[in-house]
């Protein structure tokens, strides 16, 4: 409700939430808003990609996606729901436009293998521009002592992005100007 509450005039959020009493609220609090009371798999099918203008969320948290995982078969073989978020946020904000994501920390901080080859697929959709890590506790009035990054990524052009997604471009070359960031 927060960024609903604080957003610009003029700006229309659109939402989805699984809990249909938080649907309701929010679209009665804000009825100019797009809120779907749907599994964020059934809005991201419902929805072309390079739609919206942006993305400001949290994801959810967890190695586990659930009983919606077979909506989207594109990525139903991705397990960890924040990194199916991610992946299809990408997706669905047009090139050049900006998400900004509260994630957990292995998004940036592990180093190992899947993680490492996340990192590089995300690599291939969008620039990342930053992070900040949210100190412990930042979320303690809401009930959660969860450690935090913040993340803000700017999705690539739409001629690059058709490269990347071919993989046209060698990996040396995309280690050394940086479209990879593996630190």
């Amino acid at each position: 409700g927060v960024m609903s509450g604080t957003k610009p005039s003029g700006v229309v959020i659109s939402g989805n939430d699984l809990d249909e009493t938080s649907s309701r609220v929010a679209a009665l609090l804000n009825p100019e808003d797009k809120i779907v009371n749907a599994p964020f798999e059934q809005v991201v099918m419902d929805t072309p990609d390079d739609t919206f203008d942006g993305c400001i969320t949290n994801v959810p948290f967890g190695n586990q996606r659930g009983a919606y995982k077979h909506i989207d078969q594109a990525y139903k073989h991705e397990k960890h729901i924040e990194r199916y978020f991610i992946l299809r946020i990408l997706d669905k904000i047009r090139p050049g436009k900006l998400a900004c994501l509260i994630v957990p920390t292995n998004i940036v901080g592990t180093r190992t293998g899947k993680w490492k080859q996340f990192r590089q697929a995300v690599s291939r959709k969008a620039e990342f521009l930053g992070a900040h890590k949210l100190p412990s506790g930042a979320f303690a009035a809401q009930g959660t002592d969860t450690v935090v990054d913040i993340v803000v990524f700017r999705k690539h052009p739409a001629d690059l992005l058709a490269k990347l997604q071919k993989d046209e471009i060698p990996t040396e070359i995309l280690n050394a100007s940086k479209v990879f960031w593996d630190e």
